[in-house]
């Protein structure tokens, strides 16, 4: 189990909702790519996870939410 992580959807830290609605249960490895802002290590994972366009959609939701840019 400890390869999955709770995500809040919009970050506690802004929006100080800890509900069951704000959260998603993702890859711990997802999860570093949500939040990860050094170009190199973003780059090193999306080559390790060779992830759709549609699944990149996703993270980018989660990333643009985290105020993170896209990948």
């Amino acid at each position: 189990m400890h390869e999955w992580h709770c995500h809040h959807i919009n970050p506690y830290h802004l929006s100080k909702d800890d509900s069951y609605s704000n959260l998603v249960v993702i890859h711990k490895t997802i999860h570093q790519l949500v939040h990860l802002k050094d170009k190199v290590k973003i780059e090193a994972l999306l080559q390790s996870l060779k992830l759709t366009s549609r699944q990149k959609e996703k993270v980018n939701k989660l990333r643009l939410r985290c105020q993170n840019e896209i990948i």
